[in-house]
């Protein structure tokens, strides 16, 4: 995998939060919500091509989540408190099923 500078890497989880997201919308409040979580570590990241693919998963996996939270609670946008439900289940099981991830393991500590 090239390497990437910052902007490449946010644009990764994005695209990684929107295929885990499908076809549900979000707000933008929403969208910076997980961009925030990610983005100080992303940012300190010095090893992007180890850990590249298992912080886009966890995006995926947050942008599902999040719709369907969004979805079971009867609305088809995604807004701040489905990603803050799905934040929560991401830091549950940080390290099952999906295994230890360097870019989301400060979020277990918070």
């Amino acid at each position: 995998m090239p390497d990437t500078n910052t902007d490449g890497r946010i644009l990764q989880l994005a695209a990684g939060f929107g295929h885990g997201a499908g076809v549900v919308l979000a707000t933008e409040d929403a969208l910076l919500t997980a961009l925030e979580t990610y983005e100080d570590n992303v940012r300190r990241l010095e090893d992007w091509e180890t850990n590249a693919l298992h912080a886009i998963e966890f995006s995926r996996v947050l942008g599902s989540l999040s719709a369907t939270h969004a979805l079971v609670n009867g609305r088809a946008v995604i807004d701040v408190e489905d990603v803050q439900y799905a934040l929560s289940v991401v830091r549950a099981n940080e390290r099952t099923p999906l295994g230890l991830c360097r870019i989301t393991a400060p979020l277990h500590r918070s």
